[in-house]
């Protein structure tokens, strides 16, 4: 067993772990050609969860803005992906500088 891949109780795996087997998962069973969707969707997911340090400033704005438009472009490409979460926690940063 090699430690550094277990949460504290040393049964669970931890993020690197979970990392570790996500990222020899998508190079060995998924084409090369779905990893940039895949890298904007873990992007996507980034975004939804940033804090800004300025949500009035412009470039906050522009980055809600395209993301948010990363979502549109990925719902129409992939109608089944569900991004309400990241929408919905986006379009709060939106709202609340309104």
């Amino acid at each position: 067993r090699d430690y550094r891949f277990f949460t504290e109780d040393l049964l669970h795996p931890n993020r690197m772990a979970t990392e570790y087997v996500w990222d020899a998962l998508v190079n060995c069973m998924l084409d090369k050609s779905i990893q940039p969707t895949i890298e904007q969707i873990k992007a996507i997911q980034a975004a939804g969860s940033h804090r800004p340090r300025n949500s009035n400033s412009v470039a906050h704005q522009q980055f809600i803005t395209k993301y948010l438009e990363q979502i549109e472009q990925l719902n129409n490409r992939f109608p089944s992906m569900n991004f309400a979460e990241e929408r919905t926690k986006l379009l709060l940063h939106k709202e609340q500088v309104s």
